[in-house]
């Protein structure tokens, strides 16, 4: 058993696929005494911490896209919103996938999304230059958690509100209710 074992952690070393499906095998005829315990602890850890990178990574597209909608001047977004819409779009279904198939992420929602908006302000300046901000990015994640993640939220730039139908507004204060208008921005 030790030697096999042993056998075991040098192969954790040299080839990697070997030995989980060794380890994998092992688990599934009940013969836990056998198994590398120590680089399988490690692994299943690891697999925890990747889906915590999965859901940071994941909003902070999101984040990135609802500062540029919310930041660009009109000439920009109009250049750019539909694309940005999309990546929207898709990110919050892969977020809402990643929560689904992992609810004990939801608990670690506010420190990804907090992680997320650093990383969003530290690459401000080179995603969007001077030129194309209509403000500044606000010293703050301006976005509730809620609104992160709303399928039908888009804030608005400098310009009259949006014609497409959605909850856009001014991205500052809380989401209107779904029955309501957006109020337009002078």
């Amino acid at each position: 058993m030790a030697l096999l074992t042993t056998g075991l952690k040098d192969l954790y070393e040299k080839d990697y696929y070997s030995w989980a499906m060794e380890n994998a095998r092992l688990l599934e005829e009940g013969r836990v005494s056998e198994i590398d315990l120590e680089n399988l602890a490690g692994e299943v850890e690891s697999l925890g911490k990747r889906e915590f990178r999965e859901l940071e990574n994941r909003l902070e597209i999101v984040l990135d896209h609802l500062t540029k909608l919310h930041c660009s001047k009109s000439e920009v977004r109009d250049r750019n919103e539909r694309g940005w819409r999309l990546t929207l779009k898709e990110h919050r279904m892969q977020i809402e996938k990643i929560l689904g198939d992992s609810p004990g992420l939801v608990s670690k929602l506010p420190v990804a999304l907090e992680e997320a908006w650093k990383s969003v302000s530290r690459l401000f300046s080179d995603r969007l230059s001077p030129e194309e901000r209509a403000r500044p990015l606000p010293p703050e994640c301006p976005w509730t958690q809620e609104q992160t993640l709303d399928p039908e939220f888009f804030p608005l730039s400098e310009r009259a509100p949006s014609r497409r139908p959605s909850r856009s507004h001014d991205g500052l204060s809380p989401a209107k209710p779904r029955t309501r208008e957006p109020i337009p921005h002078h």
